[in-house]
């Protein structure tokens, strides 16, 4: 989840409102169209996933402007004059809230009219459809994050009817403004006061409640003297808290959007990866200096992402047909190549002595047990590190297309969709198994991934090991091997290679 801050510090002159400047923008499945009008701001909010015969609702906010009590309810009065215009629905600011059939009609655009009180055109912008080709069925099940940030959009994704009438979410028993819904996703308010641990619930009509304990996100920015002339310093200060027991790496970017004004130390564009044991007390601090270099506003945007619940990526694992190989062929052929690997090993380093591996035998039972069919599960379950740990030492697979992954992992981008999207292309097919304690080994934590490819009928897998004293004397063990089949699906003893790190 992304949370925009401008922060616009007074330098000399006021900062000068847009005039009646209309954008639209869509991030973590929210688009959100403003136009800035005299009397203050109308927003309407959208589903980012809008596809051909949805039901789907939306809602409208009117902000109006105003130094006083007095304007402030003159203005919101003029407001409510509008209306908005979309899918040939005519909706009144003051509704609120709305529900859409969309057309059935493929269209690539579709506009969104803000009328004034006159009938005359207002504003307009366009709305991106969704071919339905291009977007996935919606789960199952309702799938809640475990951190979301305050006074922000959360989005829950789910089997909701697109009626959002009809869908409840509180959360520690206070009900909660929703925005948007669509058959696959609605996006709730996160309130600005819930804090650290809550509980949030969400019913979709008559269906049974979702129930999930969420940790409340706060970001906090703050500044010394804004009141700066030129050559002046003073600082500002970054807090974010509620990040205890993140499931995945969250991303942090401060970015000096003035730097002709301003200079911002150690640099203007910052990005830093909050990795869950970077962060397992839950906050993170960091002050930036900050020198004027003329007289003049400066803004800085500050945006943090944190984990959610990834879009299933699954395996291209079919019935073996053109060189596929199912999920039952995969994960048995781990098996296999993993207990030819560990004797080569065994051969290869004892010299009549036990290798210094095998005193991790609990870690490696514990990985044959786990790496089965039933345990394979999407890799948007997997975390950020074992991925980008397998795509570190596994760029040449597939003719090198894994760069272009391991590309977008060292930007910080959506590395869950760039492998989604070799898996589309049939390049490769991918199981991961989460990490999970074994079964047999309660001192064991056992994680891997399994990548297939498509073109040379190789894979390769990883699987990280951590845990006790009790389960390893390493903190950390990584099983890395390399492997082929033939035509029939049995491993290729002589392709088979394993590195073992601690």
């Amino acid at each position: 989840m992304k949370k925009y801050y401008l922060l616009c510090m007074m330098l000399f002159a006021a900062c000068i409102n847009s005039g009646l400047a209309q954008t639209v923008s869509s991030q973590k499945g929210l688009t959100t169209a403003v136009f800035n009008l005299p009397a203050g701001i109308i927003k309407v909010y959208l589903p980012d996933d809008i596809r051909p015969g949805d039901m789907i609702s939306g809602s409208v906010t009117a902000v109006p402007s105003g130094k006083n009590a007095k304007q402030t309810a003159k203005n919101l009065v003029e407001l409510k004059k509008y209306t908005v215009e979309f899918n040939g629905q005519k909706i009144p600011v003051e509704a609120k809230s709305f529900q859409c059939n969309i057309d059935e009609r493929i269209l690539p655009l579709r506009t969104l009219n803000l009328m004034n009180g006159n009938g005359e055109n207002a504003g307009l912008v366009n709305i991106q459809s969704t071919d339905n080709r291009q977007i996935q069925t919606a789960p199952a099940e309702c799938k809640i994050p475990t951190h979301a940030l305050t006074a922000a959009p959360l989005r829950i994704t789910g089997p909701f009817d697109g009626n959002s009438s009809n869908t409840n979410c509180i959360i520690n028993n206070i009900p909660c403004e929703l925005y948007t819904e669509s058959p696959r996703q609605c996006l709730v308010a996160f309130p600005q006061n819930a804090k650290g641990n809550q509980t949030i619930e969400v019913q979709e009509n008559s269906q049974p409640k979702c129930l999930k304990k969420i940790s409340g996100v706060d970001l906090n920015v703050s500044a010394g003297k804004t009141n700066l002339m030129k050559g002046d310093k003073t600082y500002l200060n970054v807090e974010v808290t509620g990040l205890q027991n993140l499931p995945d790496t969250a991303k942090l970017t401060i970015t000096n959007i003035t730097t002709d004004v301003v200079v911002m130390q150690p640099v203007n564009n910052f990005v830093v990866l909050l990795t869950p044991d970077n962060v397992n007390k839950g906050t993170y601090t960091r002050r930036f200096d900050v020198q004027s270099i003329k007289t003049g506003n400066f803004t800085v945007n500050v945006n943090i992402d944190l984990p959610e619940n990834n879009p299933p990526v699954f395996a291209d694992v079919r019935a073996p047909k053109g060189g596929k190989r199912d999920e039952k062929v995969l994960t048995a052929g781990t098996r296999t190549a993993f207990n030819i690997a560990m004797k080569k090993w065994a051969d290869a380093n004892t010299e009549g002595k036990n290798p210094i591996d095998f005193q991790c035998e609990n870690c490696v039972q514990c990985i044959k047990a786990y790496a089965t069919e039933k345990n394979a599960g999407d890799v948007g379950e997997l975390g950020w590190g074992i991925i980008t740990s397998f795509l570190s030492g596994s760029l040449k697979m597939a003719g090198g297309v894994l760069e272009k992954v391991k590309d977008v992992a060292d930007k910080g981008g959506d590395i869950y969709k760039a492998i989604k999207h070799l898996i589309d292309k049939g390049k490769i097919q991918v199981i991961g198994f989460k990490e999970k304690w074994c079964e047999n080994n309660q001192y064991c934590q056992v994680t891997g991934i399994i990548v297939y490819d498509v073109a040379t009928g190789c894979a390769k897998a990883e699987y990280r090991c951590r845990g006790t004293k009790m389960c390893c004397p390493f903190a950390e063990t990584t099983y890395i091997m390399n492997y082929c089949f033939d035509e029939d699906g049995a491993v290729i003893d002589e392709t088979i290679s394993i590195d073992i790190m601690h």
